[in-house]
């Protein structure tokens, strides 16, 4: 099937990519899958099947007579920019270590603040907080060098075309991270709730530990978010590269959401370790704000973005 999709993306990508156009390409996806699928049930193989399907496909000029798109136009939506040669194999390789290193310097301000209500008004308890905050100041880092070195790679314009090879390393990269996605959130989102429950035994007569609560809960939440963290990026970003002139246009409309996003997370903490270094028990839970402020944000997005899909 995929020889088929590569086929109709070549003969579509001479065509003006309006909606209506892209529209047709994707109804035309559909029957060919439809076809192909018949094919098989017929007893042909995959090769005779492809070739079935492709060869009552058309030729481009059946399109262009089908649109009503005059030559010139179409010879106009042939120049197409390429990648330098190797750039989406490295893009490819670092996104899978961006997404250990958001998700790992996630996980380990989550992790640091863990041992701090064990030693809770104790003398320990400062070199924890400093311990902590040195934590802190190392995750900082990594976001700010990961993202930094994330942005060299511009995937945005659609003046560039990917070629056969390019497309074929996306797919194979889809085919290993896509599958671990929703194992990895089932995984991670059965880790917080198991840090929930294991932290309301502690609230048991028999194991009561107002100390250990904290610990245990943290614990477990900074592993199951490490989860979530590194499994959605590394199942997603790289979506942009085959994504619709409709899929990018609608990312565009979203993108001023992600930049408030990071505005108000920088502000949150900001927020967070200033209250915390006057009042150090804030360290022990103040960290809620960070995802209630993800969520919430997340949830505009979501709104808006089915306000925009329903006005097109």
């Amino acid at each position: 099937m995929k020889e088929i999709k590569e086929y109709v993306e070549v003969m579509f990508s001479t065509l003006p990519q309006t909606e209506e156009i892209l529209n047709a390409k994707e109804e035309i996806l559909d029957s060919m899958q439809f076809k192909f699928e018949a094919y098989l049930k017929q007893g042909k193989n995959n090769a005779e099947a492809i070739g079935l399907v492709i060869g009552e496909f058309g030729s481009i000029e059946d399109l262009k007579e089908t649109f009503s798109i005059p030559e010139e136009k179409t010879k106009q939506q042939e120049v197409y920019q390429h990648y330098p040669k190797g750039y989406i194999d490295r893009y490819l390789t670092y996104v899978p270590k961006f997404s250990w290193s958001i998700a790992f310097a996630t996980f380990l301000i989550i992790a640091a603040l863990a041992p701090i209500s064990l030693v809770e008004n104790t003398q320990y308890e400062p070199i924890l907080i400093g311990i902590f905050l040195f934590c802190l100041i190392i995750s900082v880092s990594i976001y700010i060098y990961s993202g930094l070195k994330l942005s060299q790679f511009n995937l945005k314009s659609d003046d560039y075309q990917l070629s056969k090879t390019e497309l074929d390393d996306c797919s194979n990269y889809f085919k290993k991270y896509e599958p671990r996605f929703i194992p990895g959130v089932v995984f991670g989102v059965a880790l917080i709730l198991l840090g929930v429950f294991v932290a309301y035994l502690f609230e048991t007569p028999y194991l009561y530990s107002e100390n250990a609560q904290g610990t245990a809960l943290l614990g477990f939440v900074s592993i199951g978010v490490f989860l979530l963290i590194n499994v959605s990026i590394s199942a997603h970003l790289p979506k942009a590269l085959t994504a619709t002139k409709q899929e990018k246009l609608k990312e565009k409309h979203e993108n001023w959401f992600d930049d408030l996003t990071g505005i108000l997370m920088a502000i949150v903490a900001i927020i967070y370790v200033g209250i915390g270094l006057t009042n150090p028990n804030f360290f022990g839970v103040g960290w809620i704000m960070f995802p209630i402020v993800a969520l919430v944000m997340e949830l505009i997005k979501h709104l808006f973005s089915n306000k925009q899909d329903r006005h097109n």
